[in-house]
Order: C-alpha cells, then structure tokens, then sequence
C-alpha cells in the first residue's frame, strides 16, 4: 500500500509553543536522526523513522509545487521554509513551520537538517487556502505579484492627470510637476526596486505567499527566513544540548554505577585477597603436611619390605621346623615299632621263664622223689626257679615300663603329627600373611606414589597461589586507581553537565 492509499484521519495532532521537531536526512532524503519530540508528534518509534526515506510522512494534501519549490532551494544550496502538513503514524496529521538547511562538511554537501515549530494559525489558514488551490498555485503567483512596472504605469497615469490638471491652472506648473514627482519617487522606483529584485531572486517562493500578508513584500519574507534560521540554530542548540544533557546523565549514571561496582570490586577482591592468602598458608600447611605424609609413607613402604623379608624368613624357618617335625614324627613312629618288637621279644621271655620256672617245679619234684640222690639237683632247680622266678618279675616290669614308653612314645608321635598339621598351617598362614605384605608393600608403593604427586601438585599450588595472591594485589592497586579515575571522570561528567545546562538556558534566553 502506497502512501496516498493509507488511511486518513482528519484530526489534527497539537503540540506545544515550545517543542521542536527535529530531523535529518542524508543527500537521498533518507532519516538519520530524529529527536524525541518528532517521534512522539508524528506516533512512531525511533526504530521505526530510522534508514527510512522522509516522505513516508508526507500528508497527501501537500502539494507538490512546494516540494519542487523546497528541492530547488536545497538543491542550490539555499535554506527553505515553509508550513508543511504531514502524516501520523495513525493517519491523524499535524501542521509544522519548516526551516530546511543543507548540511555541509569540509564544504561538501552531506545531507539536510529539518526544524519544525508550531505554525501560527493565521499562517496556517493562508497555507490551507493557498494549497487547496495548488492545481493553479504557479497563475496565482504569476497574477497577485504587483511588481514595481505596475506601480510606474500607475505613477506615470498620476503623473499625466498632474500635468493636465496644472496645464489649465498654470503652464508653469506643467512644468513642475513631473519634475518634483520623479525627483521624489526616484529612490522608490529605481533603487528600491533594484533591492527588491536581488530579494526576489532570492527569496522568492510559494511559501513568501503563506508566511507574508502582503504579496509583494519581499523584505518582510526576508526578515522571516533570518528569524527562522536564528530559530533553527537556536533549536538546533537546544536540540543538541538537550541530547548532551541526557548522555551526560547517562554517563554520571554510569559512572555513578561504576563507582558503585569498582567499590564493591575492591571490597570483593579484599575479601579475595585474604581468602587467598589464607589459602597460600593452608597449601604451606598442606605442603609441609603432604612432606611429613611422604616420609611417613616411605618409612611405612620400607617396614614392609622388611617384614615382607622377616616373612620369608619365617616360612623358611617353619619349612624347616615342619621337616624337622616330620623327622621326629617318623623317628617317633620307628621307635614305636621297635619298643612293640621289644614288647613282643619281652613277651617271649616271659613265656620263657614261664616254662622255666614250671621246669624247676618238675625238677624240684623228680628230686625230692630222687630222695638223697636227687637233693643238689633239687637245690639247682630251685636257683633255677628262683632266677626263673625273677626274670619273670624283671620281664613284667620291663613290659609295664614298655607299656608306659609305648603310651609316652604314642602320645610323643601324635604330638609330633599335630605339630606337623600345625607347622603346615603355620606354612599356609606364613604364605597368606606374605602376600598380604607383599600386597601391602604393592599398596604403599602406590601411596608413595600419590604422596610424591601430591607433594609436588601442593608445592606447584603454593607457587600458583603466591602468584595468584601477587595478581590479586595488582589487580586490588588498579582497582584503587580506577576508583580514582572514575571520580575524576564523574567530576568531569558534573562539570560538563553544568556547561550543557548553561547552554540550554543561553538558547532559551535567546528565543524569548
């Protein structure tokens, strides 16, 4: 949808005496800046007006004999006012009285600066009048400038009733007149009128019809343009200093704000400051701690090794306890087999004196029938009993005491056999507790490991926190000096504040 096809509200947005709208444009009439003032006259957001070509607030009913008429002033280099109507955002529509200037820089034409005041409403009726005729705003020109040969055919009319008029009163007269007349209205016709036209040439515009009563004064239109481009500037200052006001506020608030962090900085990197350095003595402590720990593990790594070594020693020692066990254990068992072969062979002795014995009582009987003959022999028999008897009783001793032996050499080889399970399991015991040493030593070789990474990562932390403490202070010094500096620069935002202020109220005492 173009922008004669949008909606039209006719209602006319009003705004103060002492608002000015304010725009600029580069060479191609596309928006640059707008201030507050405009935007909220004209409804749209700044965002809005932005890199978007200045027509698209151009009211339809504007004609376009005054856009030609301002493009031709611009485009010479020369400044341009009119009244202007243009369109709201809403289609609802506002009247302005222009003041249009090119900028240059460095004497090249960069674009073109609008100030817009409230139009006066006499002025402004003129323009309505004048645009509703815009088909024939060029013939109404052409036809309401009554130049200076209008007014010299009028004068010479004068002139020439004057000359009639004093022929029939005096000849003389005839004379006169004419001479007196030109001489009188001499500056009038002929130098003013040269003024006039270096005005005409340029001043002349439609807009000389809207802003000026009279037609033909270009002098008053003249007078308007330097009053609108002492306006201008002055908007143009009030505009820029009300715009350094709001930065500068902005800057002290910044600045204010960054006094207020840099301070809570500095307290926060105190605070940090001595949590590092509590820190870097915590890791000293840590470090000399993690030394001591390593020792400590070093001297537990070496007792291992040694009862890792005693351990060995000791399974070789009951090694040799279990054979030696299981000597005595064999030993034990032979002699228990031999003392039951002296039992046995005691045995047969005893059955021997036994029989012998049983021989001497036979033989004591055969010699007490022998009488006399058979007396020695029965002395014999009885020595013989006798001894018999003896070796019986010798032999039933030895095999009590055999028997005891025999309990005691029983009870000595089940002794031995438990002391030979015992010693195995003492072996087994012996082979568990080395490997769980051997383990151990494998563990403790694994912590003094860690210990020494340990040991060395707390020694590079405390370096690491040394360095970390000596930035901290650098970065605590800095921070005090930018506090420093963002007083001074807030010192200096006051001051300038108080020059933007003083340059506001110097162009408000200059447009009253």
């Amino acid at each position: 949808m173009n922008r004669r096809n949008k909606a039209i509200v006719d209602e006319e947005v009003e705004f103060s005496d002492n608002e000015e709208l304010v725009s600029t444009t580069d060479k191609r009439g596309v928006i640059t800046y707008v201030n507050e003032e405009f935007c909220r006259v004209s409804g749209y957001e700044t965002h809005e007006l932005l890199n978007k070509n200045h027509n698209m607030i151009r009211h339809p009913d504007m004609p376009k004999a005054a856009f030609k008429d301002l493009w031709e002033h611009l485009k010479n280099g020369q400044a341009w006012r009119g009244a202007v109507k243009n369109r709201c955002k809403d289609g609802r529509y506002y009247w302005v009285d222009a003041f249009v200037t090119p900028i240059f820089e460095n004497n090249i034409l960069v674009g073109y600066q609008s100030v817009r005041r409230k139009l006066a409403p006499e002025v402004k009726n003129r323009a309505i009048n004048l645009y509703s005729v815009s088909s024939k705003a060029r013939s109404l020109t052409s036809s309401i400038l009554v130049t200076t040969k209008h007014r010299i055919i009028m004068l010479f009319f004068v002139t020439l009733c004057a000359v009639i008029m004093g022929f029939y009163v005096s000849p003389l007269a005839t004379l006169i007149v004419p001479f007196a007349t030109i001489s009188v209205l001499y500056h009038e016709l002929f130098i003013r009128q040269k003024f006039y036209d270096e005005l005409k040439q340029s001043y002349d515009s439609i807009s000389r019809l809207v802003f000026c009563d009279d037609k033909t004064n270009y002098a008053e239109y003249h007078l308007k343009m330097q009053q609108g481009r002492v306006q201008t500037i002055l908007g143009r200052t009030l505009d820029s200093s009300s715009n350094l006001l709001k930065q500068v506020h902005s800057l002290e608030n910044v600045s204010d704000n960054a006094h207020h962090n840099i301070e809570k900085e500095t307290v926060e990197i105190e605070n940090i400051a001595s949590a590092v350095e509590q820190m870097v003595a915590t890791i000293g402590e840590v470090s000399r701690n993690s030394a001591s720990t390593l020792d400590q593990v070093l001297s537990a790594n070496t007792t291992c090794q040694d009862a890792n070594s005693l351990s060995k020693k000791t399974q070789n020692q009951v090694s040799t306890l279990v054979d030696d066990v299981s000597a005595s254990y064999e030993s034990a068992e032979n002699l228990s087999q031999k003392l039951t072969s002296i039992t046995s062979i005691m045995s047969e002795i005893q059955g021997i004196a036994e029989q012998t014995n049983l021989l001497a009582l036979n033989a004591a009987i055969e010699s007490a029938r022998a009488g006399e003959y058979g007396r020695g022999f029965s002395v014999v028999a009885d020595e013989v009993r006798a001894l018999s008897q003896r070796t019986q009783k010798a032999t039933s001793d030895i095999q009590q005491s055999m028997g005891s032996v025999l309990e005691s050499v029983a009870e000595l080889s089940e002794t031995m056999k438990q002391g030979k399970n015992s010693a195995q399991i003492c072996i087994e015991f012996t082979s568990d507790t080395q490997r769980k040493i051997e383990e151990m030593a494998s563990v403790m070789q694994h912590i003094e490991a860690a210990a020494t990474q340990i040991s060395t990562a707390t020694e590079e932390q405390s370096v690491v926190a040394s360095d970390i403490n000596q930035n901290i202070v650098t970065i605590r010094d800095a921070s005090q000096c930018n506090l420093k500096e963002v007083d001074e620069v807030t010192e200096l935002t006051r001051h300038i504040k108080g020059k933007a202020q003083q340059l506001a109220s110097l162009g408000l005492s200059f447009q009253k």
